[in-house]
């Protein structure tokens, strides 16, 4: 019967004895073609993708370029402003760009040594890039001068409470801590990292002791919950909150 057949009606078989036929390789090929075509054109759009993000002169897309863009504009503008370099510093910071940020901070301490925000945006720099010993020198200086901080005054002690405790030295934390809590007696994120200065110093008692405190002033924070588990304090022996204020 196949003798009979003529090459047309051969050529519509899609496969025989796993022989592949005409029509079966021509929908191969087709295939081929088509994942080939597909790969060239993702690979287009790739490519095009990293030159548009790298390419100088596309101009910001997000809120920190534009911010960025603007103090590098203010800079160019007038070099020798202590506040345009603090601008651009706080800038960088914020996209991660520490060493350009303390380039930026330093040059403004040039420019206007007493200058607290320099000195302030300086010592969280500095511990932001781990460089701990730095960031004590300049917070302790902006500390100093508090009453000359602008935005930064409620931020000094607390920042400079985290640079001891991320150089273990949880004594002086402590000490700065409290200091922050003077000015701010509910504050429940200081309380919280002054808990974990006392956990650093193997003061268990105190540190659940902070851990609830803190607690009592933002039930739902949860990380104190967990620090209060981890030190063994049961469900039932953790705070909701303040009677007549917090639930």
């Amino acid at each position: 019967m196949t003798k009979n057949m003529t090459e047309s009606e051969l050529s519509q078989i899609t496969m025989r004895g796993g022989i592949p036929t005409r029509s079966s390789v021509a929908i191969y090929r087709a295939l081929i073609l088509v994942l080939v075509l597909a790969i060239m054109v993702a690979g287009v759009f790739v490519i095009r993708a990293a030159l548009v993000k790298n390419d100088p002169n596309r101009g910001p897309r997000s809120a920190a370029e534009l911010a960025t863009s603007d103090a590098e504009a203010a800079v160019s503008k007038n070099p020798r402003s202590a506040d345009a370099r603090i601008k651009l510093g706080n800038a960088y910071a914020i996209v991660g760009r520490y060493s350009d940020a303390i380039k930026q901070l330093r040059l403004a301490e040039n420019l206007d040594p007493q200058n607290a925000d320099a000195l302030f945006l300086l010592g969280s720099v500095y511990r932001k890039s781990g460089d701990y010993s730095s960031a004590i020198l300049y917070l302790k200086k902006a500390a100093a001068s508090k009453d000359q901080l602008g935005v930064y005054y409620s931020d000094v002690n607390f920042e400079l409470g985290q640079a001891y405790y991320d150089n273990r030295e949880y004594k002086k934390a402590i000490a700065v801590y409290n200091k922050a809590i003077e000015a701010f007696p509910l504050d429940s994120d200081v309380i919280f990292e002054m808990a974990r200065a006392y956990e650093g110093l193997g003061d268990k008692k105190e540190a659940i002791s902070r851990y609830k405190e803190a607690m009592t002033y933002e039930p739902q924070f949860a990380e104190a919950r967990q620090a209060l588990i981890r030190l063994g304090v049961q469900p039932k022996d953790i705070p909701t909150g303040k009677a007549g204020g917090f639930q």
